[in-house]
């Protein structure tokens, strides 16, 4: 489960890194994505982050994160192997 978790995790900061937009994600809006909570998103950030596959700052807000290049390139390497049915179990929308 844990490791399913990560990889929507690094799929939903690789979605919103696609937008363009510089900044953060709030660990809220992880656990609303993927329905689970904070604190376990938070623990699974530090292990994201330890693999150098997030940047993770701390704000007023809480915890946040972005995906860094290595996680970038971990998400396309998923892509390229992954079913579409594994692609769906993992929520992936693309192509």
């Amino acid at each position: 489960m844990s490791q399913e978790l990560r990889i929507k995790i690094l799929l939903h900061l690789e979605r919103h890194s696609r937008t363009g937009s510089p900044y953060f994600v709030g660990e809220a809006e992880i656990a609303k994505a993927t329905g689970e909570s904070a604190l376990e998103i938070r623990r699974q950030l530090d292990i994201l982050e330890s693999q150098g596959l997030t940047t993770e700052a701390n704000s007023q807000d809480g915890h946040e994160a972005r995906i860094s290049p290595a996680g970038t390139l971990a998400v396309e390497s998923l892509l390229e192997v992954a079913s579409q049915p594994e692609r769906a179990a993992i929520g992936f929308k693309g192509k």
